[in-house]
This record gives C-alpha cells, structure tokens and sequence, in this order.
C-alpha cells in the first residue's frame, strides 16, 4: 500500500510536481543529445567515463575519478547524464 503523506513529502522535498516534470525534460534532452553524440564521443574518448552537465562534458578513467572531476568541475550530483563509452560490442542476453 502506498503511503499517500510519504509521497506528498517527497513531492514537496523534490520542489512540487512542475519542478519534477521539468527536471526530467531536460534530463531526457540531455540524455538524448549524449545518444545522438555517441559515435563521436566514443571515438574522441574511447573506453571512458563520461558525464554531460548542460553544455559542459567531464571524462575519466574510472567512475570514481569522474565522480571527483565532476565535483572539481561544479557539477551537480544527479543533474548529470553519465555513461560509459565502451569500444566493444554491447552482448544482450534475452
């Protein structure tokens, strides 16, 4: 059962619905622009760790390094869109 006062709280923490939406449209945008860009940015960075903050791109080795160079760079922690930019084929196992 869903405790309807625990989800309202977490709305309001979160800053209301509207916020939420818009929060999540522009993580969308970002994650899309990070897709359309992924060829690219593979071939620019091969085999790495990558974080998109609006306009601004961090890169590292290791997701603990990136967790650093974002910090270092002024990201915000879950504003992000990260991945990484594997050389090798995705194996899918159905």
């Amino acid at each position: 059962m869903i405790d309807e006062a625990a989800v309202r709280k977490i709305v309001e923490e979160l800053g209301g619905l509207k916020k939420m939406w818009e929060e999540g449209d522009r993580f969308e945008a970002l994650w899309q622009s990070l897709q359309a860009r992924k060829e690219e940015l593979t071939k620019q960075y091969p085999n790495k760790w990558i974080a998109l903050y609006g306009d601004k791109i961090v890169v590292a080795s290791t997701h603990e390094e990136l967790l650093v160079r974002e910090d270092e760079a002024g990201f915000r922690r879950g504003h992000t869109v990260v991945d990484y930019l594997s050389t090798e084929p995705e194996i899918w196992v159905l």
